[in-house]
């Protein structure tokens, strides 16, 4: 049997964003951020490297294990996609190691699949998300489920008996970015604060019309302003209920095209986005549960390399 190691590092390193967590004999101690692969001046051995200096003088760190776009060629090492369906317990099994300073870093793969509109589809940093939640939650690891890992680019995920059958991204949250510093939007946005009064008149907006695309019905945030329907404070919170609501409508509809009987929808992310993504479900009549997106992904990577890893005292940074 090999000895797991006591002293070690977690992190999540997406695109726009790394986040580091030492655990010291069970319980995370520390925190530290850095850049994300895709805002990297440097090779990303040497960020690491910067980062973990401090921690290595005086906790003696043996592992870093690591999830995101680290696998991606901007990142460690290129880790290959898993082709989907794939039973979750699988999930890391092909993980790749590569050495940092003398420290071994293991590096979880993403997973590819063909999405529900015949198209290919990618992901990295979710499958961790999608193994910590079950862990969190373990009744969902049974019957048909749907995740909706929300974020800059929202992956929703159909997963029957514990096994992930297929995903499909949402631009939803890039969409919500780009559109608040467009010309169409930004000169009628005076704050980019979401209340929730706003969203949720987006939100039924966007199920008024189902033969209306959500390209018909966005230019609405700036005419409603003009008419002097829709307040400066207000347009931001109408967008995002636009856009989310539309998300949550479609994948639902998506799921009765496929013959999917979808009774729960678990929302994985940030509670700013969660909440957002709750209303939409409740307006659409459907069932959710959220869980913090960081807490799935630390208990992903403790549950995939076997690690223990005590989420009680968490550290947030």
């Amino acid at each position: 049997m090999v000895e797991k190691p006591t002293s070690f590092v977690l992190g999540d390193w997406g695109t726009s964003n790394l986040r580091l967590f030492c655990v010291v004999g069970g319980k995370i101690i520390d925190t530290t951020v850095g850049p994300g692969v895709g805002q990297l001046k440097s090779g990303a051995s040497e960020i690491i490297t910067q980062l973990l200096s401090s921690w290595e003088e005086y906790r003696n760190i043996e592992a870093v294990y690591l999830c995101g776009m680290v696998g991606s060629s901007l990142g460690l090492v290129e880790v290959p996609h898993h082709q989907c369906p794939m039973d979750w317990t699988e999930i890391g099994q092909a993980s790749q190691s590569a050495s940092v300073n003398g420290i071994s870093a293991h590096i979880v793969p993403g997973l590819s699949c063909t999405n529900p509109l015949i198209a290919p589809d990618y992901l990295r940093g979710e499958e961790t998300q999608i193994v910590g939640t079950i862990k969190v939650l373990d009744k969902i690891r049974y019957g048909m489920q749907l995740l909706c890992l929300c974020g800059t680019h929202t992956k929703w995920v159909w997963i029957e008996e514990g096994r992930i059958n297929v995903f499909l991204t949402s631009l939803a949250g890039e969409l919500f970015e780009s559109l608040t510093e467009s010309v169409l939007v930004k000169e009628t946005v005076a704050t980019r604060s979401v209340d929730a009064t706003s969203l949720r008149r987006g939100i039924k907006e966007s199920g008024k019309h189902d033969h209306a695309d959500l390209l018909h019905q966005l230019f609405q945030v700036r005419s409603r302003k003009l008419s002097g329907d829709l307040s400066g404070e207000s347009a931001t919170g109408f967008l995002s209920g636009l856009i989310v609501g539309t998300d949550v409508s479609r994948a639902l509809q998506i799921s009765r095209t496929m013959g999917k009987t979808i009774d729960l929808v678990t929302i994985v992310g940030a509670k700013s986005l969660t909440d957002q993504y709750e209303l939409a479900c409740t307006h659409f009549k459907t069932k959710c549960i959220t869980v913090d997106g960081q807490q799935a992904s630390l208990a992903g990577l403790a549950s995939i390399f076997d690690l223990n890893v005590s989420m009680d005292n968490h550290v947030t940074h």
